[in-house]
């Protein structure tokens, strides 16, 4: 019933981010296969930084003093991740190992891809609300994402009907996240939400060490701690 009534930027910026999206989707799985999962998943955290500008350039949204504050410190987490290549007379070498390890370069891809998709997806949720652009958007996202796998012969039903209860389980947890997420940008500054999100970098290290034994815990839970620092600035303060 809300189709006839949905203004025609809505249909726009759908086109433009289905492509945008799924190719962030695309990298970002791409990534954990190439890198460790507390490796690749906190360099997420570059989404919010990236958000800072597209958010000013899309949708005019300035960010406070203490914001800035708080997404600098989550991004500062990132180098203290790799802080094992630090030397003295290479301060810059933490970062140039990110540049060096294909899965953190493809995460880094991901993060600004993702930064331009959160905005644009705001976007979305100003022209209608967030329960209508998630059905719209993922209806129309999921489909698209599917057939490009399909073509490139990277789809296998096989993961899907080998284990239907598990993969029942994720399309669930997958549409929660569809939903509040594009419930919390309607509700506060998108670099502020992306900040917040990607807490789960946190977790995901946790997660590497648990799982599958991942080593350097030590960097990478620093890396961690300082990212949830700046999600508590951009809490309290943001």
């Amino acid at each position: 019933s809300g189709a006839p009534d949905t203004p025609w930027e809505f249909w726009r910026t759908t086109l433009i981010l289905i492509p945008l999206n799924g190719a962030g989707i695309l990298l970002h799985l791409s990534s954990l296969r190439l890198a460790p999962l507390s490796l690749t998943m906190p360099f997420m955290a570059f989404t919010p930084a990236f958000v800072i500008l597209t958010g000013y350039v899309l949708l005019g949204e300035a960010v406070s003093l203490p914001g800035t504050l708080g997404i600098a410190c989550i991004v500062a987490g990132s180098y203290v991740l790799n802080l094992r290549h630090y030397r003295p007379d290479a301060l810059a070498a933490p970062l140039m190992a990110i540049l060096r390890e294909p899965g953190s370069r493809r995460m880094l891809g991901a993060a600004l891809l993702y930064a331009l998709c959160v905005v644009m997806g705001k976007e979305l949720v100003l022209l209608t609300d967030p329960v209508y652009s998630t059905v719209v958007f993922w209806g129309l996202s999921i489909p698209c994402i599917l057939g490009f796998l399909a073509a490139l012969g990277k789809l296998r039903l096989s993961a899907f009907t080998a284990r239907p209860g598990r993969a029942l389980a994720v399309a669930l947890v997958m549409a929660g996240h569809f939903f509040t997420h594009m419930y919390a940008v309607s509700l506060t500054k998108v670099a502020y939400m992306v900040a917040v999100k990607r807490l789960s970098g946190l977790l995901s290290v946790l997660y590497g060490k648990l799982l599958f034994d991942e080593p350097d815990m030590r960097n990478r839970l620093a890396g961690s701690a300082v990212m949830s620092l700046g999600a508590a600035i951009l809490a309290l303060y943001g």
